[in-house]
């Protein structure tokens, strides 16, 4: 994490932060001192950031100086301000310095007596003469907020108060308050940066949630497609849904021989190469065009089918998403009724409570009597129009809520 603090105070915070294991991860920038005459530019801050990575969070700590900026680094969401009614708030207690102030004393810090003549000059108090003159309306007193990070600052408030003809004092101030602030600053930045990563991680999940719900409704439609043209569709469909490829082909064998590429550009030769010899082989996949592309083989045979059974079968059990098949029970109007549970894996009879021995080929009015009609209603709505739905509901009888993805595995079906 990055702060920067007015050059005035930029070595009172270094010191600050120094051995402290909360602001281990801290560094302190220093901007431009300027005091309100005249007040820090866009331009100014934009230089002074222009080598930090774009996905670094900067805070900004300062008083007047900073407050026109305000709107104009509205878009600059990396630019943290944390403005201060005076700038001495960062090293001592507000309502003291607000008292002091108050009191007719004009506060000095080291960091500014280092180049009082020149405060001095910006302000037109070019001779002792003009200095006195304004100083003596308006202060009673010069008092030195001494952190101990200037050794010279004790001879520079001698030489400052005989400038201006005013007597001087000095107050010792400890570090604390700023490293408490700096510390409780470093806080809210770690916590902001964990809302962060946590929304990234659910927004990952919710996306690894559809990935499971786009498989399980491929592999429905897989399993209705009644002819090996449509299979071939629906794989083709996926493929283009994961990779949005340039080119997309399928390759038919019949009787042992490679049938002409189906394809909606021609296959150059070294690619028609490539699939003789892929074919010639027994391997699953191959990359070709130097790994901007593969080929896959589509079997069907015995083996091949219990391996994929298998596979399937391993997802449907292991996956974290409760799923249950259903067939929708319609009265003699066509209107949905009732539901009979077809199949269901571990994770359903988790969320839900129930036992699958108890479910099979029974229907839910038989299991749950008390379920509500507006499950089956979706359900049934879902099933008759091909439909799929997302929504929450609340289930009195399981006691508990649910987040439901419900698809039909064909339009007019009777299965969720």
């Amino acid at each position: 994490m990055r702060f920067w603090i007015c050059r005035h105070f930029a070595a009172e915070a270094r010191a600050a932060i120094a051995g402290v294991p909360e602001l281990a991860q801290a560094t302190i920038h220093a901007f431009p001192a300027c005091c309100g005459c005249p007040a820090l530019s866009v331009a100014a801050i934009r230089e002074q950031i222009a080598t930090i990575p774009a996905d670094e969070p900067m805070v900004w700590i300062g008083g007047i100086c900073l407050q026109p900026l305000l709107m104009e680094l509205a878009d600059e969401r990396r630019i943290q301000l944390h403005l201060f009614k005076q700038c001495f708030h960062l090293v001592a207690d507000p309502d003291w310095v607000d008292a002091q102030l108050r009191d007719g004393a004009y506060l000095c810090t080291p960091g500014w007596l280092a180049n009082w003549p020149d405060h001095l000059a910006r302000m037109g108090l070019t001779t002792p003469e003009l200095a006195r003159d304004l100083f003596g309306d308006s202060i009673q007193r010069l008092v030195l907020l001494d952190t101990g990070q200037d050794p010279q600052a004790a001879a520079r408030l001698t030489a400052l108060s005989t400038y201006v003809g005013r007597s001087a004092e000095t107050v010792p101030m400890g570090l604390g308050y700023l490293r408490l602030y700096l510390i409780r600053l470093a806080e809210r930045l770690s916590r902001d940066a964990e809302r962060q990563q946590a929304a990234a991680q659910l927004a990952d999940a919710r996306g690894q949630a559809s990935e499971v719900v786009m498989a399980m409704d491929f592999l429905g439609r897989l399993a209705t497609a009644p002819h090996q043209s449509e299979t071939i569709i629906q794989l083709l469909d996926l493929l283009t849904a994961l990779f949005a490829p340039q080119q997309l082909f399928y390759v038919a064998v019949e009787n042992g021989q490679l049938q002409p590429p189906v394809t909606a550009q021609p296959l150059p030769d070294a690619q028609l190469e490539a699939v003789a010899e892929f074919f010639a082989g027994t391997a699953p996949y191959t990359e070709i065009d130097a790994g901007q592309g593969f080929l896959l083989r589509i079997c069907h045979g015995a083996e091949t089918l219990r391996a994929s059974k298998t596979r399937y079968h391993t997802l449907f059990t292991s996956m974290q998403e409760g799923f249950a098949l259903y067939e929708i029970i319609c009265d003699s109007q066509g209107r949905p009724v009732d539901y009979r549970f077809m199949d269901m894996n571990p994770a359903f009879e988790y969320l839900t409570g129930l036992k699958r021995e108890n479910l099979i080929g029974r229907t839910v009015r038989e299991v749950l009597p008390g379920t509500e009609k507006h499950w089956i209603q979706r359900y049934g709505a879902v099933a008759l129009t091909g439909v799929a739905q997302r929504f929450e509901n609340f289930s009195d009888e399981p006691n508990r809520h649910y987040d439901v993805y419900a698809y039909s595995l064909m339009r007019g079906g009777w299965r969720r």
